[in-house]
This record gives structure tokens, sequence and C-alpha cells, in this order.
């Protein structure tokens, strides 16, 4: 869980090139999550929907940045492995498509709600035991 949350800050850090805001923010969710309400759109997805284990409690941790949002184009890319929008010297395009990766083996989920120009927030959702 930490180096989802490592990767996804990092990430939110890099995004934009003048300095911004990122703001972690945690909630424990005591109802399941209405999944039909996050459907996949130009500025918002729901990573790992089918394998996600919406039963509660459920910690969710949101990552908050002020940097340019996300183009839908780019949205759709996102978690490809490899695929980087940042100079070489700033990113492998793997931080994201591990982060996935970990995501589904621990039957979790991302909620990706981007608005471009303004920022994005990638809320980890995961099942746990308190």
């Amino acid at each position: 869980f930490l180096q989802i949350l490592l990767n996804l800050t990092i990430n939110a850090l890099q995004a934009g090139d003048r300095p911004h805001r990122v703001e972690v923010s945690c909630n424990l969710l005591t109802e399941p999550l209405d999944l039909d309400s996050y459907a996949d759109t130009p500025h918002q997805r729901f990573i790992n929907r089918e394998g996600f284990n919406n039963r509660t409690p459920i910690l969710t941790v949101a990552i908050r940045d002020e940097g340019t949002g996300i183009s839908a184009e780019i949205l759709s890319r996102v978690f490809e492995e490899r695929f980087t929008t940042k100079p070489s010297d700033r990113g492998t395009g793997l931080g994201l498509s591990i982060v996935k990766r970990l995501i589904r083996e621990a039957n979790a989920g991302v909620l990706i709600q981007t608005n471009p120009g303004a920022g994005s927030v990638f809320t980890v959702c995961l099942q746990t035991l308190v």
C-alpha cells in the first residue's frame, strides 16, 4: 500500500511545470461504494472495477493536486506500462503501471477525477480490517 501512495504522490507533485499544492486525505467508509455513480467519462475513470472488493469498512486515500489536470486522451492511457508525458529525466512510465498492478493484487480500486487546467484527484479505495 505504501508503494501505491508513494507513486501517486510523486506523480501528483510532478504534474505540471509550476509549483502547486498536493494534499493527501483519508476517510473510512461504512457503506459500500455506489460503483454505478463512477462511470468512465472523459474526466473520470475507476480502475479495477471488476476486481474491487466493495465490502466495508473501506479505507479511501485521496491524493489531490492543483496541477494541469489530465486530458481525455491521456486519461485513457495513464496506467499503460512505459507511457509517460514527462521528459525522460523525470519519468519512466512505470509508476502508474505499478500502481495498477498493486491495486489489482489487493482487490482495491482507484478512482481518477480530473479537471484539465485545474488538477486531479486519485482516490485509492481498499477494503480493510479495522
